[in-house]
């Protein structure tokens, strides 16, 4: 009990291991690897593309994107769901993972996250800023006039839609576990990016702070023009086509389904069962403590040694000290008299006798 209350957490029953593991421990450690993989594509998709226009501004620290943007990019935009993922996310149910507990090996192996993955991620998303940067340039030029939208504000406005459809659509691919505050999240984050840009980019709002809002009807101007829709709508195209043929591949040639999984655990059970026995004997000074630690080791060492313990020191022959009778040659006294205390230091194994 003591070391119950100094613990962190205290499980009542070994047995409650199964589920803690299997089922809460699996479906924690997925939520949070697809927490971080998504949220690096999605930073990096959104952001990377102020680096390409640098290449044609000199380097000049223009931003492209609006400031607006730049600050509820990560707090609005894009964060509910995400946050939606990483507290819901199943890819499983629990009867499934308690069913086929060969699903745990991935976090034991780390697949669901690692270095590869973060480069993928980091890889990724610099091909969807790419796209929508380079499709827009590509598709708008220079031009500017009536019917094509060609203005700076308008341009930065229709690379940020096609980076937020884009992530957006990418979230919703990741989802398995599919509940209703998942789809309030998606529908709220994109009427908020709506509603944020209309009053940002409001004429309104520029003639009351122009140096705070800088982008005049930039959003009315982009996602009213029939042009600069069809090009929203090729990058977010463009940018998905990649992911969707990933994610055939590792279907049909990495991932096993359940059938499979649950044939090899019914091979794994038809083999004969082995008791398992200890190698150490029982009443022997190197089997494990019973002692329960919490922070610190205290007296383990000498536990787990048996240093602790009272050994049996040598026979004592009664000739020795003059005390008790003389045994006989090669018999050795069966109890050592009751006043010749006789005790061994665990260090030096060295027997030492009272004077």
């Amino acid at each position: 009990m003591q070391a119950v209350q100094c613990s962190d957490y205290a499980l009542a029953q070994f047995s409650y291991l199964q589920r803690l593991l299997f089922v809460h421990g699996r479906w924690s450690y997925l939520r949070i690897c697809k927490f971080l993989r998504y949220f690096f594509y999605k930073t990096f998709a959104g952001m990377m593309s102020q680096i390409w226009f640098a290449f044609y501004t000199g380097f000049t620290a223009q931003p492209l994107l609006e400031g607006w943007f730049l600050a509820l990019y990560n707090v609005f935009y894009t964060s509910y769901p995400v946050l939606c993922m990483g507290m819901f996310e199943q890819d499983v149910s629990a009867e499934k993972s308690l069913k086929c507990p060969e699903l745990y090996k991935a976090g034991q192996k780390d697949l669901f996250f690692n270095f590869r993955t973060f480069c993928l991620s980091f890889l990724q998303g610099s091909f969807v800023s790419l796209v929508s940067f380079y499709v827009a340039l590509w598709a708008f030029e220079d031009k500017a006039s009536i019917k094509i939208v060609g203005d700076y504000q308008s341009f930065a406005m229709i690379i940020a839609t096609s980076a937020i459809l884009t992530v957006t659509v990418e979230i919703i691919l990741d989802i398995k576990f599919w509940t209703v505050f998942s789809v309030l999240a998606i529908f709220l984050s994109l009427v908020l990016y709506c509603l944020c840009s209309y009053f940002t980019q409001s004429f309104q709002a520029y003639l009351t702070a122009p140096t705070v809002f800088q982008f005049p009807d930039a959003s009315k101007n982009a996602l009213t023009d029939p042009t600069a829709l069809l090009v929203i709508l090729l990058s977010v195209t463009v940018n998905i086509i990649p992911s969707l043929a990933a994610r055939f591949l590792c279907s049909v040639m990495v991932q096993r389904t359940m059938s499979e999984m649950a044939q090899v655990r019914d091979l794994k059970m038809k083999t004969s069962m082995v008791e398992l026995r200890s190698h150490v004997r029982r009443d022997s000074h190197w089997s494990r403590s019973s002692y329960a630690f919490s922070h610190k080791e205290g007296y383990a060492n000498l536990i787990s040694t048996g240093a602790s313990l009272r050994s049996k020191g040598p026979r004592v022959r009664g000739e020795l000290n003059g005390f008790g009778p003389t045994s006989l040659p090669g018999q050795e006294d069966s109890v050592p008299p009751a006043d010749v205390a006789c005790s061994r230091d665990a260090a030096t194994q060295q027997t030492f006798l009272p004077c």
